[in-house]
Order: structure tokens, then C-alpha cells, then sequence
């Protein structure tokens, strides 16, 4: 027997600092400063969350599959390295310094 099919759902993100209200379906829903939410796709009555779109105050995105969003925290590793000595942070893209070491002063 198929799966039943599910509706189409999208990922709203609000892109401001304050919450932002969306009227979706009928009802008015609040999105937190920098929030997400899932919403159903609706196939008519979407003109609200479109104008939000195009005035870039929202993004709306398809949500990944539960396999992908594993594969893609999987393989990630840490961003940031603390230095022995110090414990500082330090960007992962820091090379390393490759310059050779000075000889000792002092003549013989």
C-alpha cells in the first residue's frame, strides 16, 4: 500500500528583528524575531506571504528531507580552533605560520 501522500510544506524565516505576522489560510500567524516556522503550501490565498517575499522581509524554502539535513551535520566539523598556549579562538581557515625558525644569535 502507497505512503499517503503528504501535504506540500515550505519553510518560512523571518529575516527581521521584530516578529512579523503573516496571514496564511485564514489565520494570522507570528514568526519570533529571526524565527522559522513550517507552513502549508496553499495553492490559492498565498498573496500575503508572496508580497513579504518580495520585500525581502521573509524566505520562504522548501524543508530538506530528514536524510539530507544528516548527511549535510554529519560531516561538518568543528569551525573554530583555540590556540594551545592561549586558549584564543582562531578561524579554521588560519594558516599555520610556515616561515622557518631564526638561527640562534651569537657568532662562533
Amino acid at each position: 500500500m502507497p505512503a499517503p501522500e503528504r501535504a506540500r510544506r515550505s519553510v518560512v524565516t523571518n529575516l527581521r528583528d521584530q516578529s512579523v505576522e503573516i496571514h496564511h489560510g485564514g489565520r494570522v500567524v507570528v514568526i519570533e524575531p529571526r524565527g522559522q516556522i513550517e507552513l502549508d503550501e496553499l495553492t490559492t490565498g498565498a498573496d500575503h506571504l508572496a508580497e513579504l517575499e518580495r520585500q525581502e522581509l521573509v524566505s520562504v524554502a522548501s524543508p530538506q528531507p530528514v536524510e539530507e539535513r544528516a548527511k549535510a551535520t554529519a560531516g561538518r566539523g568543528s569551525q573554530t580552533r583555540r590556540s594551545r598556549s592561549t586558549g584564543a579562538k582562531r578561524a579554521s581557515s588560519d594558516k599555520q605560520d610556515t616561515t622557518p625558525p631564526k638561527p640562534p644569535e651569537g657568532g662562533s
